[in-house]
């Protein structure tokens, strides 16, 4: 098998007075049907740039469905999440506001059936007023719980929430609150077998701003809970020194639980152009399992190595996939039971896909192993990330990282990332945003 780090280039000449900037849309929607615009790398002269050019292909997993409107069109003001039970039954979670024409958002949900129909309306998530964003786990038998950031115009600090439901659908209790911060953006949320759960957050505070770099410092923070939503942990701060000078984002975090409540927290970490993705695992009572482990890790390399939002799966024994994305490329890297790695960091294996990995990437994993690596297919300009395609992929691992079939496309008009959860025979779900606004999901086959 070939090594998945390997990639292809070719140089492409410029035309006379054609910037670097559109050269890299011209030839990107020249391969829209063919290579499907690959990474931009380095520029490699003065008078070319960088393009992987290998090409398209069939993969064997395909789509059993249309692609399912959830939402109206023109609704959506945030990210989307969606979760799966063993059987395939699932969950979708959106932002949007509370009335048309609100300026109040709200999380709405909606709950389908293993085949795409629909179990439910979208139904707002009561007291979940002034949600930024939105995180959603599942158990294995249906019951899920969602958390959220919120901030309200008349608070001075962010409130992390969750409310969990059982698998028909009804709230179990009432909504949690699960910690109040200064500036709370990034929230993950994972379930174990028994409906117990953990919430992940940041708290990313700014201290200095000057044109667009902001140095930040951020903490992250996890908080255990049992299924009647009793708290079986305070809020635990996993770390404390994630400042970071960055005209690129936040710091955010993931959180990933095995079938007995264990968990992991990875995170992002930036200094000076200096990138990290951290994690460490925690035992189901909240105590450390291990020191914080150095997941990836570059210095003083530039932009391109101000890692971001990483994702994390795990399966019911603990064996775990992170995966992260930087300003051209995403990476994951997979763990054993035990938080040793299994593999190095590496790319997604796209010779002979022609889908290249970008700056934003997600992954998800069911009880047996099987992993789904997902990620945003585009072109970047030169002196700034330009979406040019609206286009995700994804591609399956074993649980020692070996890959399963081919690369393939999710989402055909999906407006950047999208959120990824499979069923026990590891067929996927997926969710996105379109150009429009609406929150749209579309069912796979298993590889």
């Amino acid at each position: 098998m070939e090594n998945p780090t390997t990639k292809h280039f070719e140089q492409i000449m410029l035309d006379d007075g054609e910037s670097l900037a559109k050269a890299s849309s011209r030839v990107a929607r020249s391969r829209i049907h063919g290579c499907r615009i690959a990474e931009r790398t380095i520029i490699v002269a003065a008078t070319s740039v960088s393009f992987c050019t290998a090409p398209a292909i069939d993969a064997a997993v395909v789509p059993v469905t249309s692609e399912l409107q959830i939402s109206d069109v023109d609704v959506s003001t945030g990210n989307v999440a969606i979760a799966r039970d063993a059987v395939g039954d699932f969950v979708v979670a959106w932002i949007a506001p509370l009335d048309r024409g609100s300026t109040i958002n709200t999380v709405y949900l909606r709950r389908y059936d293993a085949q795409g129909t629909p179990i439910s309306t979208a139904v707002p998530v009561a007291g979940a007023d002034c949600a930024a964003s939105v995180a959603l786990a599942m158990d294995a038998d249906g019951d899920f719980v969602v958390a959220w950031p919120a901030a309200c115009a008349s608070s001075k600090s962010w409130n992390v929430e969750a409310q969990s439901y059982n698998a028909d659908g009804t709230q179990n209790g009432s909504m949690i609150d699960v910690g109040s911060q200064s500036r709370s953006i990034s929230v993950s949320v994972a379930m174990d077998d028994q409906g117990d759960y953990a919430v992940a957050w940041t708290n990313n505070k700014i201290v200095f701003a000057a044109f667009y770099f902001i140095l930040e410092h951020g903490s992250v923070y996890v908080r255990a809970y049992g299924a009647d939503g009793t708290a079986k942990t305070k809020a635990i701060e996993v770390d404390k020194s994630s400042s970071h000078l960055t005209g690129y984002g936040n710091i955010q975090a993931a959180v990933a639980m095995n079938a007995s409540g264990d968990f992991t927290v990875a995170w992002n970490h930036t200094v000076n152009n200096s990138g990290s993705v951290l994690a460490r695992r925690f035992n189901q009572n909240g105590q450390f399992s291990d020191p914080v482990q150095w997941v990836e890790h570059v210095h003083g390399a530039g932009t391109q190595f101000q890692f971001r939002a990483p994702s994390i799966g795990m399966d019911s024994s603990g064996d775990a996939v992170i995966a992260w994305g930087s300003e051209f490329e995403s990476e994951l890297r997979f763990y054993g039971a035990s938080g040793s790695p299994v593999t190095p960091a590496f790319y997604p294996p796209i010779d002979g896909a022609g889908f290249n990995p970008l700056a934003s990437a997600a992954v998800a994993m069911n009880n047996d192993g099987t992993a789904l690596m997902s990620w945003a297919v585009g072109s970047y300009d030169i002196t700034r990330p330009i979406n040019l395609l609206y286009q995700n992929a994804g591609q399956y691992y074993a649980v020692d990282g070996t890959p399963i079939d081919a690369p393939f496309a999710i989402g055909s008009n999906a407006m950047g990332a999208v959120s990824t959860a499979l069923d026990a025979s590891g067929a996927l779900a997926a969710a996105w945003i379109d150009p429009n606004g609406a929150i749209e999901a579309q069912l796979f086959s298993a590889p």
